[in-house]
C-alpha cells in the first residue's frame, strides 16, 4: 500500500492572560526531509508529533495515531486508543483487547473520533 506519510504536530498556545490552548501543525515526510516545512519547531512547545493511519473515520474524518475512537452508541465501551503495534494499527478496546483497524471495521462499528490522549485526556479511563 502505497500512501503519502503525514504528520500533526500538536503544540501548546499562550496567550496574554497565561491561559493555555493547543495548535495543530499538519505536514508531510517530503516536505520534512526537502526543507520545505516552515513549522518554528525550535520556539514551539511541541506535546506530540502524530502519524495519519491512512484511515478514515465514520465521518470521513483523518484517524491519527493517538486519536481516541468510539461507537455512535456511547453506552457500549469507553474510547479506543489508536495505537501502532506488530505492523499494524489497532485499537485497545480493553487492556487485554487489541483489533486491527480497517476501513471495513470502522465502517461496520460506525466509529468516530472522540477527541485524542494529549488533549482530552479526560477521555482516558482509569
Amino acid at each position: 500500500m502505497d500512501r503519502e506519510i503525514k504528520l500533526e504536530v500538536i503544540f501548546k498556545l499562550h496567550d496574554a492572560d497565561f491561559a493555555c490552548s493547543f495548535g495543530k501543525h499538519y505536514t508531510n515526510i517530503d516536505r520534512l526531509v526537502n526543507g520545505q516545512d516552515v513549522f518554528d519547531y525550535a520556539n514551539s512547545e511541541v506535546i506530540a508529533k502524530r502519524q495519519f493511519i491512512g484511515l478514515h473515520d465514520f465521518n470521513g474524518a483523518e484517524i491519527y495515531e493517538g486519536d481516541l475512537l468510539h461507537d455512535l452508541d456511547p453506552c457500549q465501551w469507553q474510547p479506543a486508543l489508536v495505537s501502532f503495534s506488530d505492523g499494524a494499527f489497532e485499537i485497545n478496546i480493553t487492556k487485554r483487547v487489541r483489533v486491527p483497524l480497517s476501513e471495513k471495521y470502522i465502517r461496520e462499528n460506525e466509529l468516530v473520533i472522540v477527541g485524542n490522549i494529549y488533549e482530552n485526556q479526560d477521555l482516558i479511563s482509569q
